[in-house]
């Protein structure tokens, strides 16, 4: 999982909920991987471009924020995940994933 790193980022470009938000599912997904399944969560000090969280390599859920040109913020409106299974013509979505997920300072603050 990786997640946007609050303690970073200029908050005042995302909503205000999407801190709690963030925290609370890192906590539920922690709780719910221990003894079952791996997870690494990791922070990253830019922008958010992709919001996801992959599944082995070969499930993905994504979703691009969007941008409101009203407030000069990320949209403050549901964001729609959508769920990708790894095939030729969903590939490019994971490449996506993958090399967002390898950007340089980003950190790994927990794995289990």
């Amino acid at each position: 999982m990786h997640s946007i790193d609050f303690s970073i980022v200029d908050t005042s470009l995302l909503p205000k909920h999407w801190e709690a938000e963030a925290a609370a599912a890192e906590h539920r997904l922690k709780e719910l991987c221990i003894n079952k399944a791996e997870l690494e969560v990791w922070h990253y000090p830019i922008f958010p471009f992709v919001l996801g969280l992959a599944i082995d390599e070969s499930d993905l859920l994504i979703s691009f924020p969007s941008w409101d040109f009203k407030t000069g913020r990320i949209g403050d409106w549901k964001n729609e995940y959508r769920h990708y299974i790894k095939n030729d013509s969903t590939e490019h979505h994971f490449k996506i994933f993958k090399n967002w997920a390898h950007q340089p300072r980003q950190t790994l603050d927990f794995r289990i």
